[in-house]
């Protein structure tokens, strides 16, 4: 999960997310809330398998890009439970993303 550090007090973020968090059943599962979302993509970012760990991680990886979805206005009560789900391994950073799908069939695969 990549998104903004911490904000002010009582103010909510916008997060971009990338794996099973995408499919809005699996976001809801996890937060117990639904967001308005919009899908999105992360450039400069691969997303590479670390072992021993089911999900992919965000590396920074020049010529790569990594396709996502933004939830919005997601409170801070939320996101700690997104970045409890994440694990200790992956931290929530801020990244500008661009809106919409960028699909390459021979490295991204949904």
């Amino acid at each position: 999960m990549i998104g903004p550090g911490p904000p002010a007090a009582g103010t909510d973020m916008n997060i971009f997310v990338y794996g099973s968090l995408i499919v809005p059943q699996v976001m809801r599962r996890v937060t117990g809330r639904s967001f308005s979302s919009e899908e999105a993509f992360l450039r400069g970012y691969a997303q590479l398998r670390l072992k021993d760990e089911s999900d992919a991680a965000l590396i920074p990886f020049p010529d790569k890009d990594t396709d996502g979805v933004v939830y919005y206005d997601v409170d801070e009560e939320t996101a700690r439970r997104l970045d409890a789900f994440a694990g200790a391994r992956f931290e929530r950073i801020e990244v500008n993303v661009e809106r919409g799908w960028l699909i390459d069939s021979s490295e991204h695969h949904r």
